[in-house]
Formats: structure tokens, sequence, C-alpha cells
């Protein structure tokens, strides 16, 4: 039994020495034995390589207008395991977590399964939103979807938020055959969105969407909802009517996609009464944890954000040159991650690149590729912060993944309490 946090920790720790096996008989054998509190919940499913994150707040945000009880899923956590599951933007209490952990832990033994720690996490998920009673969940992918863990359900609405190479090693090295992984969440929802995404992109979907038959309302950005701009306003658009989003323009612009794949999905579902909120002013009470959030406005400009593959990192760039140089950008990868290609990206918008290496056993060793001249290695994101508050005429972005922005942002905290 697990009876401490430290008890659950090396439960999960374990967890993680498995080899993530994709796939769904596992999850559904423990359910089924739980009595499918997947199938009590209504909610919007996710699957997407960048973006989901994003759409899903938009969409748990936007859902709090129609309902008093939202359950929000997503990962990986934000600072705290427990972040991952949160009811009204409030997380999992540890005594809840602990509880269903051990339903959950139970419940695989008695079945005979060995889940992986997301399979894990999904079922706990699945069990406290239904025993809540949530009005309405949003659920987001772990990885790619026809094999994901959280695709065991029917969805009111699901959503493909973009396609583009990230985790090849289970989803394929071509688009096509990602977004065959991806576009399976579609099989079993209501309504499907599609982002948006590319020429090339969409006729892959489309094309795929075709051979598979998949008999649903689909709604494409750019045909069955737009984005539409005026002087000095923005309006989401689609065959109910239009409305104001002006706000969202205090956001990153590749933001503005993710609220309209968002408002689309809600108005599938609310259509009824879709005009009847004030959407603008939802928004301009969104955060964004880890998008391009800004830590520190006064000097040293510090933000942060994390972005992690290709497609990423092209939006991070087209944001970082917004802002004024000379600017510095903080970079720590993943080893599963293109992170080669992304340094020689960075480097070429930065005035300089600081490297270090996250204590986490997915880290890259980034040493070798420091030549004291653009690119410079530090040992630990402590005497970076020393560097960064002796240097104040610098910009400070700091990037790579989760793990990266969350290891710099506890060291920051402890250090200079920023």
């Amino acid at each position: 039994m697990l009876k401490t946090v430290k008890d659950l920790f090396d439960y999960l720790k374990y967890l993680r020495t498995l080899k993530i096996q994709l796939g769904l008989e596992r999850i559904k054998f423990v359910l089924d034995f739980l009595n499918n509190p997947q199938q009590k919940i209504k909610y919007i499913h996710i699957a997407g390589t960048n973006g989901k994150g994003s759409t899903a707040i938009f969409c748990a945000k936007f859902l709090r207008a129609y309902h008093k009880k939202i359950g929000l899923y997503i990962s990986p956590e934000i600072y705290k395991y427990n972040d991952r599951i949160t009811i009204n933007d409030k997380p999992i209490s540890v005594k809840k977590l602990l509880h269903y952990a051990n339903i959950v832990k139970s419940a695989a033994v008695e079945t005979k399964q060995f889940l992986t720690e997301f399979e894990f996490c999904t079922a706990i998920m699945f069990c406290y939103f239904a025993d809540e009673r949530v009005d309405f969940a949003v659920i987001e992918t772990g990885l790619g979807g026809r094999l994901d863990a959280t695709n065991v359900g029917a969805p009111i609405v699901s959503i493909l938020t973009s396609i583009d190479y990230d985790h090849q090693e289970y989803l394929g090295n071509t688009l096509e055959k990602i977004c065959f992984e991806k576009i399976a969440i579609f099989s079993r929802a209501k309504y499907c969105v599609v982002g948006k995404i590319s020429k090339t992109k969409y006729f892959i979907v489309k094309n795929l969407i075709n051979s598979l038959n998949i008999n649903k309302t689909i709604d494409y950005f750019g045909e069955e909802y737009k984005i539409k701009k005026s002087i000095d306003k923005i309006y989401f658009q689609n065959r109910f009517g239009k409305i104001d989003i002006t706000n969202v323009q205090n956001f990153p612009d590749y933001q503005l996609y993710n609220c309209a794949a968002a408002l689309q999905a809600i108005s599938q579902i609310f259509s009824d009464d879709f005009f009847s909120y004030n959407f603008n002013e939802i928004i301009s009470k969104i955060i964004f944890p880890f998008r391009f959030q800004t830590l520190n406005q006064t000097k040293p400009l510090i933000i942060v954000d994390n972005s992690h593959n290709i497609e990423a990192i092209k939006f991070f760039l087209r944001e970082s040159n917004k802002i004024q140089r000379p600017k510095i950008c903080i970079y720590s990868g993943l080893k599963d991650k293109n992170y080669k290609d992304i340094l020689k990206m960075i480097v070429k918008n930065f005035d300089k690149v600081f490297v270090f290496n996250i204590e986490n056993e997915r880290g890259a060793d980034l040493k070798k590729f420091a030549d004291n001249n653009k690119i410079f290695y530090f040992a630990n994101p402590e005497e970076i912060i020393t560097f960064i508050f002796s240097n104040l005429k610098y910009n400070y972005l700091i990037t790579g993944s989760y793990y990266t922005v969350r290891y710099f942002i506890e060291k920051l905290k402890r250090q200079k309490n920023v």
C-alpha cells in the first residue's frame, strides 16, 4: 500500500523504468475492473505535436463559462505532479492522489496488468473525475493518439492542433504515419476540429480521413472557422457568427490559432448560447505557464518557454525576434529530441547561447557544443543566474523543454526569489 508521498514517488520512479509500450489493452483491463469511469465523463480530447496544452487551457477556461466543475488533464506537470490533474484550476490533493493511486495499483494487481507511469496516472484521472462528477473535462493525449492511454472513451469533441515530426520512434518517421496516429482520436468523437496547418498537412489529413472512412463532422481552420482582423480588433468567426477575441493579441501569435480551435470546439457543444458569454474577457484573465511566459519584466527581462521540438522552436524564435537585443538564449534539451538542429537554429538568432545539462535521465549532454565564442557551457543553472543578475544589459530567454524551464525556475526562485 502507498501510505506516503515518498511511497508514491518511489512507485512512480519504478514505473518510469518500464519501457513505453503503446497499446490500450492494459489500461482497458484496469478501467473495466474499475467499472469504466471514463464512460461517466463528458470531455474534449486533444492531440497534436504542439499546441495541445495551450488549447486544453483555453477549452477549460471557456467551459467554466457554462459549467461549475471542469476537469483538466495535462502532461507533464507544471511544477508538482498533482498539477497534471486539476478541477477548476485546483490540483488533486495529496490525500486523494494517494487514495486513487492505491485503487489503481490494486486494480492492476488484480487484473495482472503492468501499467506504465502515464497509464497509471491516466487511470487515476478518470477515477477522480468520475467520482467528483465533473460537468466536463478536457483531456490532453500523452503521445500520439491511437494507442495513447487517454484514447479509451467517447469524447464529445476531439481536436487535432498540429502535425509535425516528434516521437518518431513511436509514431513513425513520415508525416502521414504521425498523422495516422493522431487523427485516430476522431474515431469515437461526435465532433472533430482541425487546427491551423499548412496546405501539405491539410491534404494529408483530408486523405487519411477519407481513406479511414471517418464519417464525422470535421471543422477545419480556414473553412468552417476563421480569424478575421480589422484595424484594432480580432474576431473569431464560424457559421454561428463572430465574436471579439482582441485580447488574444496579448499572447504570442500562435496562441491565436489555439484559441480559435478551442472556440470552435466550444461552439459545437454549446451552439445555442455560444454568443451569450464574453470570451474576450475570459481570454484577458488566462495565464499560460511556461509558454513564452515573462518571469521578470524589469531589468533583466526573463522569459521562459517550453518549446522542445523543431516546429515549436520555430514559433519560439518568431516571438523572440520581437525582443530587443542584446539577448541571450539559455538552452538545455532532451537527448530524444533533435537538439543539435535546435541549437543551430537558436545560435543564428541570439547574441549568445548559454547551455547546461538538466539533471534528468532524458537530458542531453551539451558540454561538447561550447565554443566559448557564441555558445558557452555552464556547469549548473546557479552559475547562469549569477551571470544574469550581474549583467543587466541583456534580455534572457530560457527554452528547451518543460524539464528545462521547471528546473531553471526552481533554481531561480531559490537563488533570487523571482
